[in-house]
């Protein structure tokens, strides 16, 4: 057989594997609406969901527990109302009176059964909430699935076409962004799995649009191209689609994104955020090693790939680049109002043109160690990117009195309190930049010893004791 048989033979095994891989996903997505209901509106910050057989069981099971505390609430009650008339009768009541004894005793084991009655109610609301959070974490993923499912029908792409000469063979669609979209793919010269990101100009682009588009996609390529470390997602190769598309290859990250294990697991033990953090500042210090520094500045949850413990750092459409004799480690803020706003530092705000270094980045951290923690983020936590704006975090300015206000569960270190803190720092200045935070005290000290096993679910009390 010759070698270009062979490769339409492998060509179509991929593209037979990849429908079937297609077609699963949707009998798996249509399969799990009557479980988890459907989306009536996909709002950005809370989703509207209608429906679904679990979110019916979670509301029959939440009713059923308020009956339940309400009647032993209601039992409890008459049993302090027996208490207290037999307190102002017992003057009246013979000391030998068996009887009364008795009473007394029924009275006694009536409470301590609706004690016990009510911590099993309170285990079981307990229970029921957990649930009610399991059930936003499936619809969460479900609705992204959905969303790429949908995605993947309208695509230009959805025909799983060969391209660039016959080299790279376009599989499942495994994420997209505004205008780009990422494929699972194979390259038949090199024989091994990759993704493919295709850039394409939507009809709808005005004139500026595609102009910022094209000069995002082509700075994430010089810089990426140049990248070689494990902590860094590695650009393989760049090529021409049409006129109005070009895609970028790039190291297939198998597993998924930080953010999608975080929605999945929830809060992480403190030990294995650490060592998240860790390697994301390893990736930084690689990035601030060279002799033009990059500053990344869209650090997020979303642009870290996770996977079997490790982490990947990746898109890099708004990096800067300080260039090598500039005599400073910072540089002026062109593009004020790009990038993420719950993860960017006060300095990116300033009215005025800012000037931005490397600790734009270890304040990123630090709010990624903090969600990593606690489950949340540290400011703006189920705001819009709006209503942060809104809030105008540049009013702050250095010198205002700030402190990240650390939740009382899941418990963490002091150590980790503070380390959030020194990488949280509002002062510029004050803040450590990437190497410092590389080398801070917590991450070393803590390198062969023992962390706290705090952190993380089903830590901390049960807190029965509060409702009896």
């Amino acid at each position: 057989m010759s070698l270009k048989n062979t490769k339409k033979v492998l060509c179509n095994l991929l593209v037979q594997a990849a429908k079937f891989m297609d077609s699963d996903e949707r009998d798996r997505v249509s399969a799990a609406k009557s479980q988890l209901g459907w989306c009536k509106q996909a709002l950005p910050v809370k989703p509207v969901w209608d429906g679904g057989y679990e979110a019916e069981c979670i509301a029959r099971w939440k009713e059923r527990n308020e009956q339940d505390r309400a009647l032993i609430q209601r039992q409890r009650r008459q049993i302090s109302k027996q208490e207290k008339a037999r307190s102002a009768n017992a003057g009246a009541l013979d000391a030998a009176d068996v009887g009364a004894e008795d009473d007394e005793g029924d009275l006694w084991e009536a409470r301590e059964i609706t004690n016990s009655r009510l911590a099993f109610v309170y285990r079981e609301e307990q229970l029921a909430t957990a649930r009610e959070a399991r059930l936003q974490v499936e619809r969460a993923l479900h609705l992204k699935r959905v969303q790429r499912l949908e995605a993947a029908e309208r695509s230009n792409f959805r025909e799983y076409p060969l391209l660039y000469d016959e080299r790279y063979q376009l599989l499942n669609m495994i994420g997209r962004g505004g205008f780009s979209e990422v494929y699972r793919a194979y390259d038949l010269c090199e024989n091994r799995y990759c993704a493919v990101k295709i850039h394409e100009l939507a009809k709808e682009m005005s004139d500026v649009q595609r102009q910022g588009y094209i000069r995002r996609a082509m700075r994430e390529y010089d810089i990426q191209k140049s990248l070689k470390h494990p902590r860094v997602v590695t650009l393989m190769d760049c090529f021409p689609i049409s006129n109005k598309a070009f895609g970028t290859v790039l190291e297939l990250c198998e597993g998924e994104t930080l953010d999608e294990h975080m929605k999945r697991y929830g809060a992480l033990p403190e030990k294995e955020a650490r060592g998240i953090v860790i390697q994301i500042l390893s990736g930084l210090k690689y990035l601030n090693s060279r002799t033009e520094k990059i500053i990344h500045y869209d650090l997020k949850p979303s642009n870290l790939f996770f996977h079997v413990g490790e982490i990947k750092i990746a898109d890099f459409g708004l990096s800067k680049v300080v260039q090598d004799g500039a005599g400073t480690d910072s540089i002026d803020l062109t593009s004020q109002g790009a990038g993420t706003y719950w993860y960017l530092p006060p300095e990116c705000f300033d009215p005025q043109q800012p000037k931005i270094s490397n600790k734009v980045d270890v304040w990123s951290t630090g709010v990624i160690f903090f969600e990593l923690l606690f489950n949340k983020r540290p400011i703006g936590h189920g705001m819009s990117q709006e209503a942060l704006l809104r809030l105008n975090m540049g009013n702050m300015g250095a010198t205002q009195p700030f402190s990240v206000d650390i939740p009382a569960a899941p418990k963490v270190s002091s150590d980790a309190k503070d380390f959030v803190r020194r990488l949280m720092t509002v002062s510029r200045d004050d803040r450590p930049d990437v190497l410092e935070a590389f080398n801070d005290q917590y991450l070393r000290t803590n390198a062969r010893g023992r962390v706290p096993s705090g952190g993380g679910n089903g830590g901390g009390n049960s807190g029965v004791e509060a409702f009896i």
